[in-house]
């Protein structure tokens, strides 16, 4: 059943599953945001577990975003999204919506296994995935 943009499940709580004209006008507020630093390049970085895509490669590292526990993360390391001010954990290059979608939670699955210490051998995998922009 639709009120509105809104779907409501028959039978559940009178609340949306997803209102899409919500989605959609947010969408279009931040489009002026999506490479909030230099806004002359395309924004291909994705931080997750947010998933904007918000800033190209250069600004990440001219402006030292980082992941937040990261070995390279200085003080003066940025490591909040810039669109949502949630923290970030892993960041990669946008390539086609799904391959660093799954390098996410390969990561995790990886975090998951140690009991969320992070292990030399999850250093070199975050600094080949997650914070070495190329």
């Amino acid at each position: 059943m639709t009120h509105g943009a809104a779907v409501y499940v028959e039978g559940e709580e009178d609340e949306p599953v997803k209102n899409y004209m919500q989605m959609a006008q947010e969408y279009h507020v931040t489009a002026p945001y999506r490479d909030l630093k230099g806004r002359a390049k395309e924004a291909r970085m994705v931080f997750f577990p947010c998933g904007h895509k918000c800033m190209c490669e250069k600004c990440v590292m001219q402006h030292k975003y980082s992941c937040a526990g990261a070995t390279d993360a200085g003080e003066d390391s940025w490591t909040m999204c810039p669109v949502c001010a949630e923290q970030i954990k892993f960041m990669s290059l946008f390539i086609d919506g799904k391959t660093e979608v799954q390098r996410y939670w390969q990561w995790i699955d990886a975090v998951e296994r140690t009991g969320g210490m992070y292990k030399s051998s999850l250093d070199v995998a975050a600094e080949s995935w997650c914070c070495a922009v190329s």
